[in-house]
């Protein structure tokens, strides 16, 4: 649990690191011994990617620092921040643009959020613009008039269709409709050609869109570099990316959009030798190994793409934990 002052809970904690034996030894520095330190972790609803990613990664930091408790609790990408930033959160999944956001003080955040730093990065989630075959959209421009699922009201989502349709100059009012829905309510609505769009977030293959793809014809539409660099302006952790071909069924060229990445936050009231700790468990190969086995959008994941902040500072003790395995 983290306590409202930071001098307070760093001066128990670092006590209690010392009495385990951490601090320095004028001959030979014993093994840390177990300590006792009970951390909140925001993550999603069961059984979804932050579920699975927050379960992996809670079992390797109890695993690797003994005594160490962690709970997890279900969230979103913007309630983890919100409950970080009132010290309701110790650790927390999320998308780096969100985090950028909030850290700039954006909707819906009322002022800028300064308790949430970076920790790591794990995978890409583009921003996917999927379309009927039926619906005569092939470019970004084609969207004008045509019915759209912009994803829940609110949501990074959301917010990253507003971006993309306002580097292209249009808005909500071109379309001929648009509906705040994901997930299976936006399935079913492309399913039944009640809509021609849904761009969701997240990383591929996206499973709602390996639905629809095996049952009705579909595109999918790549933005132009001068537009992601348009939108990188927007929100810094906006980069591009890529979705190769043969993602989807029917989807035989390479689809080029842009996104940002699942990322792991922490509150900056956590000391920074736990940090550092928690940061070189990721580093052990064989916990690198692991988590490359938990989800296919992990099959890939490399030590670099884990210590890259984009848009938001890096916690102190993860810089640290990061320079000593990078000089190994």
């Amino acid at each position: 649990m983290i306590l409202r002052k930071r001098s307070v809970f760093t001066t128990l904690v670092v006590a209690a690191l010392l009495l385990a034996g951490w601090g320095p030894s004028e001959a030979q520095t014993p093994a840390p011994k177990p300590f006792s330190l009970e951390l909140r972790f925001m993550t999603g609803p069961s059984g979804g990617a932050f579920y699975t990613l927050g379960t992996a990664l809670a079992e390797i930091f109890q695993r690797e620092l003994p005594g160490l408790s962690i709970t997890i609790l279900p969230g979103n990408s913007l309630a983890n921040i919100a409950a970080m930033d009132a010290d309701k959160a110790d650790l927390g999944l999320s998308g780096s643009a969100a985090v950028a956001t909030a850290v700039a003080g954006g909707a819906p955040f009322k002022s800028p959020v300064k308790k949430a730093l970076h920790m790591a990065t794990f995978w890409t989630q583009p921003w996917q613009l999927g379309v009927t075959a039926s619906s005569g959209i092939s470019s970004m421009g084609d969207l004008k008039g045509k019915r759209l699922a912009a994803n829940a009201r609110g949501s990074v989502g959301e917010q990253m269709t507003r971006h993309a349709l306002q580097v292209y100059g249009l808005s909500y009012s071109d379309m001929a409709r648009v509906e705040f829905i994901a997930g299976n309510d936006a399935v079913g609505a492309m399913k039944d050609r009640r809509l021609d769009a849904w761009p969701p977030t997240g990383p591929w293959p996206y499973n709602f869109f390996l639905d629809v793809a095996n049952s009705i014809a579909m595109r999918f539409i790549s933005l132009s570099d001068d537009k992601i660099a348009a939108l990188n302006k927007i929100n810094g952790a906006y980069v591009r990316q890529v979705i190769p071909a043969d993602t989807y069924k029917g989807q035989d060229k390479e689809v080029v959009t842009f996104g940002d990445h699942a990322v792991l936050i922490v509150h900056a009231n956590v000391p920074d030798e736990v940090v550092a700790r928690m940061t070189r468990a990721l580093a052990v190969p064989a916990n690198l190994g692991k988590l490359r086995t938990v989800m296919a959008s992990l099959k890939g994941l490399k030590l670099e793409e884990m210590k890259m902040a984009s848009g938001f500072s890096q916690h102190a003790g993860a810089a640290q934990a990061y320079r000593e395995v990078s000089s190994r």
